[in-house]
């Protein structure tokens, strides 16, 4: 997990204007019963990984990156959470905030990430998808980024949702 948040990390610091544009609605995993679903931008570009299997969407202008990861996982999601901040080198604003994302037990973070190479403010969800699974979402932004770029990266995060939803409980 420490590459894959390395590689994102990476991505985010390369260089880093952002337009509203129109969103179109994607899927990853593309197999499975299990899936993220999310409104990405049409003028971001996507990358999934071959070793990672993890999908990366990147900003025009590389103002911002998201990274998304569904991650064979029994740890409960406060040490997932805590891991994925550390591996990023991000120090947390606080701790996880517990929510449900499609009925889905979830925790959200935010974090802040210094860097000779430019600090970062990273927004991290994690979504136990099922009992041995967790969908790892993470937007990463400049902190001297506008408004309208890091809302833009952040509004992906609001927009993930997980299918098949859980409907045990209303969700």
């Amino acid at each position: 997990m420490k590459a894959l948040f390395a590689l994102a990390v990476l991505l985010a610091i390369v260089g880093l204007d952002a337009s509203p544009a129109a969103a179109k609605i994607m899927r990853f995993t593309q197999q499975g019963d299990t899936a993220l679903i999310f409104h990405m931008p049409d003028d971001w570009i996507t990358n999934i990984a071959i070793d990672t299997q993890a999908e990366t969407l990147i900003s025009p202008g590389n103002h911002g990156l998201v990274l998304l990861a569904v991650l064979a996982e029994d740890r409960s999601l406060d040490q997932v959470a805590a891991q994925a901040v550390n591996d990023a080198g991000g120090i947390a604003d606080g701790p996880p905030r517990a929510l449900a994302v499609s009925g889905k037990e979830a925790e959200a973070v935010t974090a802040q990430r210094a860097g000779h190479d430019g600090s970062l403010t990273l927004r991290l969800l994690v979504i136990r998808v099922d009992p041995h699974h967790i969908g790892l979402c993470m937007a990463l932004v400049p902190v001297d980024a506008t408004r309208a770029q890091r809302e833009t990266a952040e509004a992906i995060l609001d927009t993930i949702r997980v299918s098949p939803p859980d409907t045990s409980f209303g969700g």
